[in-house]
């Protein structure tokens, strides 16, 4: 249906095009949802109106609470609430974490990648990059642990990451490189010809110990170069987050995302509670549930209506 190098405004318009040719498909834009009424009355706001809808079904896609510049801002949780919804508190996810750089630090680093590391949460780890912001740190490497890393920061208002700076070497395979005689080489040449650390890595190192000789403490401890403790007190707020958590609970849905107290009505996307890594991730849950609703849908359709489900 669709070529692989079309971009993403030429494929919403063949959707759209394919949704105008069933011939059932309007489009409003400027809605509001304002209110879900116990007789299955759906009340929008456009332009100053008031407009009621009354239908039997209907799909709720209105995002999370992250995007509040294009509408996903999470007003919709107290209509929910109203209409009997089990909420679970929108939570970020997906986002940048609070690290306190030093000044020398972050004025040569910030904006540069940390590439090929791993990084270690309690027992979790993921190969990937991070990026120095002025804040801290964000990127795939720690978004992969996001969710347990939050909620370690909500419980005890910090959580300690262990950054593997050498992903490709053994740990005996360190030690052995580290055993070469650095002479009267600086240390970051050192490090460099012999396994390889230069800039941002080394730069990292002098960060976290500041006031500590690094040359003997990497000769001490060389499992520090594959376990660098970095340590987290915040994450940043909702609305700077990819995406969320949290939202209406999966108790209150049924196997396709129907509201189990509003027969006929679907909840997809981020308005449910789950959670999953950036990355595509997040897209195949959107489409995945909007399938499971989709199919709810055609399943409960009376039969002289399914044939309009099978328009090509």
């Amino acid at each position: 249906m669709f070529a692989e190098t079309e971009g993403s405004g030429e494929i919403l318009d063949k959707w759209l095009s394919i949704l105008y040719g069933t011939g059932l498909f309007k489009l409003y834009t400027n809605h509001r949802l304002t209110d879900i009424r116990p007789d299955r009355t759906l009340v929008f706001e456009s332009c100053g109106e008031t407009i009621e809808v009354k239908t039997a079904s209907a799909v709720f896609a209105l995002g999370g609470a992250s995007w509040p510049g294009t509408g996903s801002d999470g007003r919709w949780v107290d209509i929910f609430k109203k209409a009997g919804a089990d909420i679970v508190p929108l939570k970020a996810a997906n986002c940048g974490f609070e690290k306190k750089w030093s000044g020398t630090f972050i004025e040569k680093w910030k904006g540069r990648p940390l590439k090929n590391i791993r990084v270690d949460f309690k027992g979790k780890s993921n190969r990937g990059e991070l990026l120095v912001t002025p804040y801290g740190i964000e990127g795939s490497g720690i978004y992969f642990s996001g969710a347990e890393l939050r909620d370690e920061i909500i419980k005890s208002g910090r959580a300690e990451v262990y950054i593997d700076l050498l992903p490709d070497l053994t740990m005996d395979r360190v030690i052995k490189k580290l055993k070469k005689d650095q002479g009267r080489e600086t240390l970051s040449n050192y490090l460099r010809k012999a396994v390889n650390i230069t800039g941002i890595k080394f730069a990292l190192l002098k960060e976290i110990f500041p006031h500590s000789s690094l040359k003997e403490l990497i000769h001490s401890k060389p499992d520090m170069l594959k376990s660098l403790p970095l340590e987290l007190h915040g994450m940043r707020p909702l609305e700077e987050a990819i995406s969320t958590s949290g939202g209406v609970s999966l108790e209150s849905l049924d196997e396709n995302m129907m509201l189990r107290n509003y027969p006929g009505y679907y909840v997809i996307g981020e308005m449910a509670d789950w959670e999953a890594p950036t990355g595509g991730y997040l897209l195949q849950g959107c489409f995945s549930t909007a399938y499971l609703a989709a199919s709810g849908i055609i399943g409960n359709a009376p039969a002289r209506d399914k044939s309009a489900f099978n328009s090509e």
